[in-house]
């Protein structure tokens, strides 16, 4: 398989009041859960975190860990530093975010048997019509991807690239399911 995963984790937790990252689920930190999907099927996984984040003893040990140093100006600015940080002969990378514990590696297999199709493309996977994550991007979008800045992250990319857009259609409702407030894990912790 020619491909990695960057999984976004530089954010702040404001609106969950703590390090959610850290919050346990089933046995296991959020952030570990989250890695642990992607290492499933891929042996290159990237996390993203802020400059001296001391997060590593939460993750598996195969995840190579990628500071942003200017994480705390959004989204994009993680995201281009985990993709500086790929090797550019991977054919493609699926972007994945810290907070989505309950996502199922069969949503992950699915978007990288998809991408894995293409020469060029950006794949997402869909649940009852709503476009969620992780999302895969052929390597001609690397260019794009690690000058993107400000919080949006690659959403501009994507809605310009809708011709180029793959959905896939999956029964997992954690595509869509990311944690910003402890009462989301009410009955999971």
């Amino acid at each position: 398989m020619n491909g990695s995963a960057i999984v976004l984790a530089a954010g702040s937790s404001t609106r969950f009041g703590s390090d959610k990252r850290r919050q346990i689920i089933d046995g296991q930190t959020m952030v570990y859960r989250c890695v642990s999907q992607m290492l499933c099927t891929l042996s290159h996984v990237i996390v993203v975190v802020q400059p001296e984040d001391d997060i590593q003893e939460s993750l598996p040990e195969q995840a190579q860990v990628v500071e942003a140093k200017q994480a705390h100006l959004g989204m994009g600015h993680s995201l281009a530093a985990g993709i500086q940080a790929i090797e550019r002969h991977t054919a493609w990378v699926l972007v994945a975010l810290a907070d989505m514990p309950w996502l199922t590696r069969s949503t992950v297999d699915t978007v990288i048997n998809r991408i894995t199709t293409l020469d060029h493309g950006i794949v997402r996977p869909s649940y009852k019509g709503k476009q969620g994550h992780p999302v895969g991007f052929t390597q001609n979008y690397y260019a794009q991807l690690a000058g993107l800045t400000g919080d949006l992250g690659a959403r501009d990319l994507i809605r310009s690239e809708k011709s180029n857009l793959h959905l896939c259609p999956v029964e997992d409702p954690g595509v869509l399911t990311d944690v910003d407030r402890p009462d989301q894990l009410k009955g999971y912790v």
